[in-house]
């Protein structure tokens, strides 16, 4: 009944969820009023505050996850300014057998490139569950490295949303969910989980999409994690930072003052 927040958190190891570099940082504003899910990404280099340290922590946004999911999280609410209501912890095998379950996906991609031995076009391309997985993980086949990753998570986000909000998938949303049992850590319970599918199902209304990928220049600079050894990071753009955090407060419908 009002818009809340989820943060997607992407990690390497599912056997170690708590403590572990967090590769895919993303929140979704879901607004169940107007039907819009406001997608941010932030790059996993970004240069941040850990937000369960001091003020003086600063180090590359993958290494939240280090101190825990509860880091991460603080993190994540700390540099966009949001409440985190819901977090979802996925694996490489959530995506796989999640897409498994739907059958495919369609994905728009604006640049095409070739991965583990698939050829994705630029435009739409129908994903099954190998390839969705090479199209959220390809990083080095673009100039851009992971910002195009960013994007292109982003759409395979957006391809499987679509597919579940297809009737043929939320009659069978069951199996579905237990398709990634064991895959995911969520603080979601099933009563809530299955309250957004009974309000689809009887409004079945489409929904919108805005989306926000945050962007910064190289540099190198010291890492807490690492003992203040200098390390690869993203200094993030601060107008675009500034831009997205009022973009979240009016996807939350916080009038600004």
């Amino acid at each position: 009944k009002a818009p809340f927040v989820v943060y997607i958190a992407a990690v390497y190891n599912r056997d170690e969820f708590q403590a572990n570099r967090v590769d895919v940082n993303m929140l979704a504003v879901i607004d169940p009023i107007k039907h819009n899910i406001t997608l941010v990404s932030v790059p996993r280099d970004a240069y941040v505050q850990l937000g369960c340290k001091t003020r003086t922590a600063m180090d590359k946004l993958t290494h939240a996850g280090v101190y825990g999911i509860d880091c991460s999280i603080k993190t994540m609410q700390n540099l966009l300014g949001v409440d985190i209501n819901y977090y979802s912890t996925v694996y490489f095998d959530t995506v796989t057998k999640l897409v498994g379950a739907l059958g495919t996906i369609d994905v728009y991609l604006d640049e095409g490139f070739v991965v583990g031995g698939y050829t994705f076009k630029e435009g739409w391309n129908v994903l099954d569950k190998n390839s969705a997985l090479h199209v959220a993980r390809a990083r080095y086949a673009f100039k851009n490295g992971d910002q195009q990753r960013i994007k292109n998570q982003q759409e395979v986000i957006k391809g499987i949303i679509n597919k579940l909000l297809e009737p043929s998938s939320l009659t069978k949303i069951e199996s579905i969910i237990r398709s990634v049992e064991g895959t995911v850590k969520t603080n979601m319970t099933g009563d809530e989980i299955f309250a957004l599918v009974r309000m689809q199902i009887i409004d079945r209304r489409g929904w919108t999409f805005t989306q926000v990928a945050l962007t910064g220049k190289d540099a190198y600079l010291p890492s807490y994690a690492m003992g203040g050894r200098e390390l690869y990071m993203v200094q993030l753009d601060e107008a675009k930072l500034d831009e997205t955090k009022v973009l979240l407060q009016e996807a939350l419908g916080i009038t600004q003052e």
